[in-house]
């Protein structure tokens, strides 16, 4: 008789219930959770940043997701909720190589690996209960999850052979070129 396997879907949805239950809590006691909070808020400030050049934003973004691995192992959160971080930080990683490749021609524009980043702290974001185990950093949570929306819902737009590019906050913006010069657009939506 060959051993039962626990699919990895099943194992994940046991990880999540028991990460949020009252159990959990008790267990977690070590998870610093104003270090999380502390830590959360130079990702949100750089993700709200309104400069209209994506080279700065994106450089800010990844300033601010500097050793993000070493301080959310020194937090010990939950996996689930030290993912929110880190995912937002992926997505960082993610969309600096998605941009430099837009702007070197190699890609076309289109949904990219940062948008699957961002998607797993949104999830992590919209499923965190907002209980008196999780009060102090369910506010920040939120704040995080508005600058990944934000960032998912923009669009990166490079015009014609120029390497100067103009980045587009929102996604129903539109782009107007002048004289017909080609554009690519890279954005989650």
């Amino acid at each position: 008789m060959k051993p039962k396997r626990i699919s990895f879907a099943a194992a994940a949805f046991a990880a999540a219930a028991l990460t949020f239950s009252p159990a959990f809590a008790e267990l977690s006691a070590r998870f610093n959770q104003q270090a999380w909070v502390d830590r959360a808020q130079p990702l949100i400030a750089a993700a709200n940043d309104t400069t209209d050049d994506p080279d700065t934003y994106i450089d800010g973004l990844k300033s601010a997701c500097n050793g993000i691995n070493g301080d959310m192992m020194g937090v010990h959160g939950p996996n689930d909720i030290v993912m929110q971080q880190m995912g937002f930080c992926m997505a960082v990683n993610d969309l600096d190589k998605a941009w430099g490749a837009l702007q070197a021609g190699k890609i076309h524009g289109g949904s990219q690996a940062y948008c699957g980043d961002l998607n797993q702290g949104i999830r992590t974001a919209q499923n965190m209960p907002n209980t008196p185990e999780y009060a102090l950093i369910y506010p920040a949570s939120q704040q995080l999850l508005a600058a990944a929306l934000k960032i998912k819902s923009a669009r990166f737009v490079v015009t014609g052979h120029d390497r100067r590019a103009l980045w587009l906050a929102g996604a129903n913006d539109t782009v107007e070129i002048d004289g017909g010069v080609k554009s690519r657009v890279m954005t989650c939506t």
